[in-house]
């Protein structure tokens, strides 16, 4: 059985509800107030099966005092079904009700002509038209229109058969992703305690499930599940649910609130949003307080243009300042109101509540417009690039995205074949290069600020990373930090780092420089200097020069004949000899080369240069302790 929710439209005084009694046989005004006053002051619900087909029918206020209970009715149907007077025409609200399903994208429209047995041939033949203009007018190309009469029955089958056929074109969205249920209605049952209803708009509820309320953040327990007054375990995306919920009271709740998965969503008070101003709308100035109806709830919100004020039939990026947290997630629709008749004035679109920060209303709108109408691909780069790196493991990524996981990793792959962004290796962290080339920067301005600030150049890199935590996450800038180095722009020896710059080199020297002491940094077993020139294709004369400046600044240790060490190897050295000696106090070149792994090449060198500052004495074929390998005041030899 196929099944569809069907909202009523229309002016008042129209007939919608006495159309909803000729087609369900339910007269859905319930208050006494209603009855007293003979006119539909809230929501009113049903629901009727024809020819194989469920529909549930939201009837809504035609009112414009009760507007905002209207907006909640219509946030979640499928099928629009606009009543219009045939001794009346078109009137405000049939105006305004229209105008508001099609800023929601409500799908599917039918028009219903009531009243048809107080009208004449020729006057509906001129509502009609007049209806099927502003049918056009708002977007709205194939719809169905009836002439019907809730008094005499003539054309209530033909428009039961329209609904049924317009209920088996809907798709049921399924069950996957997080519960989201709009309450528009609650209530206490005897017996059962509080009872929330809605239509679910994404996921699934069984009973026996935990909920969370939001925008209180409370949690509750699902005792039972109702649709149309059938218990079921499981309700779906889609159908109208009743959820009987333990643990919280009735004033724990009210219509506007959302029932969710626990932790899945998060209220907002700023979002990002393209609106759409009616052609009939108001200048709307920067800071207009309106209200911001969403979902099943409506708030205060000031509308932030970034100067210039909104006009009829602009489409604009703004952003949206909400007085009190409301539930806004990418992509859904909403619209504005202000006071008066026919106040809906614009509909919109979010396109971003969470992780926007507190960035300046200019850089948002900017941000905003990147979203507007940009593929996936583009989307990403556009959030990269105004938060920083973004975890591809973390689901509130795709979910701040306004994309499933999938749909993220594919766009995050196409940007990065396009050279926009990068995969920071050993992690699942991506980042973009606008973001990535504005980090290093930053990395290169700390250190380079010691050299102005006349404090000493060299700095552990573990302090420099530490410093710039908030900038990262810590993945993500030790792999910029060593983009640097690899690149030149910074050297590092150890575990201490050099802004390339300070040694007041060209660009060219700093990455020659980097590139040598790569040969040496933490590397037993260097080139002699001999080698270097046929290994980087350069001059002899240029390398001697920048290896000249390296054993200046002590980069680098000479230790003769073309050998070179970095000081911290050297140190390892002169400590794993210590520990040699220690266990036999005269020792070959053979018992040392051993012990420190290395060939004669290298051994024989080392051990002359050692000999010569005193680290190690020889005699003959062996060498014991020299008179500087121990001493506390002798640091590492120039």
């Amino acid at each position: 059985m196929s099944y569809a929710v069907i909202g009523t439209a229309g002016h008042i005084d129209h007939g919608k509800t006495t159309l909803v009694q000729a087609l369900t046989g339910t007269w859905t005004d319930s208050l006494p107030d209603e009855r007293r006053r003979g006119m539909t002051l809230d929501l009113g619900f049903t629901w009727f099966d024809f020819d194989g087909h469920r529909m549930a029918v939201i009837d809504v206020p035609g009112h414009e005092k009760y507007i905002a209970r209207m907006l909640c009715g219509v946030a979640a149907i499928d099928i629009g079904l606009l009543v219009v007077a045939a001794d009346e025409g078109v009137a405000l609200q049939t105006i305004e009700h229209l105008s508001i399903l099609a800023s929601l994208h409500v799908p599917r429209l039918v028009v219903a002509l009531s009243k048809s047995d107080l009208s004449d041939d020729v006057t509906m033949t001129i509502i009609e038209d007049d209806v099927r203009e502003l049918c056009l007018d708002r977007g709205y190309v194939d719809f169905d229109m009836h002439r019907v009469s809730a008094t005499t029955g003539q054309g209530i089958p033909a428009l039961k058969q329209t609904l049924a056929k317009r209920a088996a074109d809907v798709s049921r969205k399924g069950d996957g992703g997080i519960l989201r249920l709009p309450v528009d209605r609650c209530l206490t049952v005897e017996g059962r305690g509080c009872v929330v209803a809605g239509t679910i708009w994404t996921g699934q509820v069984r009973q026996g499930d935990s909920v969370q309320i939001l925008p209180s953040g409370k949690t509750a327990r699902v005792r039972n599940i109702e649709v149309h007054g059938e218990s079921v375990d499981t309700a779906t995306a889609g159908y109208r649910t009743a959820l009987n919920l333990a643990g919280i009271a009735r004033t724990d709740v009210a219509r506007g609130f959302e029932i969710v998965t626990p932790d899945s969503l998060r209220p907002v008070q700023r979002c990002v949003a393209e609106v759409s101003l009616y052609q009939d709308a108001p200048d709307i100035p920067n800071g207009r307080f309106v209200r911001l109806h969403a979902a099943a709830g409506s708030v205060t919100a000031g509308i932030l243009t970034g100067g210039s004020p909104l006009s009829a039939g602009m489409k604009s990026v703004v952003v949206l300042t909400a007085k009190d947290p409301v539930v806004l997630t990418p992509g859904q629709l909403f619209l504005l109101r202000r006071p008066g008749a026919c106040g809906t004035f614009a509909g919109g679109r979010v396109l971003a509540a969470h992780g926007i920060g507190a960035h300046r209303t200019g850089k948002l709108i900017a941000f905003g417009k990147r979203l507007q109408n940009g593929p996936p691909a583009e989307r990403l780069l556009a959030w990269l690039d105004l938060r920083g790196p973004l975890d591809l493991s973390d689901p509130a990524t795709a979910r701040d995205l306004g994309l499933s996981d999938s749909e993220c990793r594919k766009a995050a792959a196409e940007a990065a074949s396009r050279g926009h962004l990068e995969n920071v290796p050993d992690s699942t962290w991506i980042i973009s290069t606008t973001v990535r080339d504005r980090l290093a920067e930053t990395l290169l301005q700390r250190l380079e600020r010691r050299q102005r600030d006349g404090k000493p150049v060299w700095v552990e890199s573990a302090s420099l990373l530490e410093e710039t935590r908030p900038l990262a996450p810590d993945a993500v800038r030790r792999w910029v930090l060593d983009r640097l180095i690899r690149s030149g722009r910074v050297i590092r020896l150890g575990d201490q780092v050099l802004s390339a710059a300070a040694l007041n080199l060209t660009k060219s020297r700093q990455e020659l420089l980097s590139r040598l002491l790569n040969h040496f940094r933490e590397c037993r077993r260097p080139p002699n200097a001999a080698a270097l020139p046929n290994l980087e294709q350069k001059p002899q004369q240029e390398i001697d020069t920048l290896l000249k400046l390296a054993v200046s600044r002590n980069m680098l240790i000479r230790l003769g004949d073309g050998w070179f060490l970095t000081p911290d190897v050297l140190e390892e050295l002169k400590a794993e000899l210590t520990e040699c000696f220690s266990e036999k106090p005269a020792r070959t070149v053979a018992e040392i080369r051993d012990h420190w792994g290395l060939t004669r090449k290298h051994a024989v060198p080392f051990l002359e240069y050692f000999d010569r500052i005193g680290w190690t004495s020889r005699d003959g074929d062996y060498r014991t302790a020299g008179p500087q390998l121990t001493s506390s005041s002798s640091g590492t030899p120039r």
